[in-house]
């Protein structure tokens, strides 16, 4: 889609006016979230044009968001293109070099989760976040899922009305015009491995058990060590606990609860 500036901005000038206007129904809503140790969450509904539908329990964000965010980031754009019509889960990477989740962290929203589904033309996203302090909060996400699924199906219940993208006048636009998806919404297990070898990143994404998550080169590295009994640790020059260290977070990220989890995730992932 190929708009002149004036249309953009007058697009989304009309979709902050839709976002704010219901903030106080939002908050309220999103209020039990606070028993989780959450305090921001947002919904979006994401087009291929590269229009969206955007609800948020932070004003201040929802302002930001609008006025200075031109496209999904780079960590966000990988992730969309691997969402099909089951739901993902992904846990946000602390990426400095992603200027979307610099503006989240500058804003105190961190530690985050999203929620993806693609439904015909469009991703729905439900996020959560934290704040900088509360790192403990991924053991909510990793130990209660399951409530995290419970607010969304109460939201998309409550909010329903709000979720509606019928009116062109609640929807926003990424200043870069670019789409957010792919056209193609199908990905084979052995192009997502050429994908992630083509962008050539030292992070890498693993899926398991519908969940997606970016792991660091060490912890590919220890995670190919289980296999080999830590026989090679000391080539790398980490201690077995170490090692195990990193194996916890890798854990945390995919949501596996053992190292048999790992080795059945890592038989069936590619990163070369």
């Amino acid at each position: 889609m190929t708009l002149d500036q004036n249309t953009i901005i007058n697009m989304n000038k009309s979709a902050l006016e839709f976002d704010l206007s219901n903030i106080d129904r939002v908050q309220k809503l999103c209020d039990p979230l606070k028993y989780l140790g959450i305090t921001t969450f947002s919904y979006r509904k994401m087009f291929d044009d590269a229009t969206y539908l955007r609800i948020c329990n932070q004003d201040a964000w929802s302002r930001y968001h609008i006025q200075h965010i031109h496209g999904p980031g780079t960590v966000f754009s990988k992730i969309l293109t691997l969402v099909d019509a089951e739901t993902t889960s992904f846990i946000w990477p602390d990426e400095t070099r992603d200027y979307f989740l610099r503006a989240l962290r500058d804003h105190n929203i961190c530690h985050g989760i999203s929620f993806y589904k693609r439904t015909g033309t469009f991703i729905e996203g439900w996020n959560f976040a934290s704040e900088s302090d509360n790192s403990q909060i991924y053991e909510i996400y990793m130990k209660h899922k399951a409530l995290l699924w419970k607010f969304i199906q109460y939201f998309c219940e409550q909010a329903a009305d709000l979720m509606d993208h019928s009116d062109p006048r609640r929807l926003a636009i990424y200043k870069d015009g670019n789409p957010i998806v792919p056209a193609t919404t199908s990905l084979a297990e052995d192009n997502i491995g050429k994908f992630l070898q083509g962008i050539q990143t030292k992070q890498y994404i693993m899926r398991y058990n519908k969940n997606l998550a970016f792991i660091s080169e060490r912890e590919r590295q220890c995670l190919e060590l289980i296999a080999k009994g830590f026989t090679q640790s000391e080539q790398m020059g980490l201690p077995s606990h170490i090692v195990e260290r990193y194996l916890d977070q890798v854990k945390l990220k995919l949501g596996a609860n053992c190292k048999n989890e790992l080795l059945d995730a890592l038989e069936h992932n590619h990163f070369e």
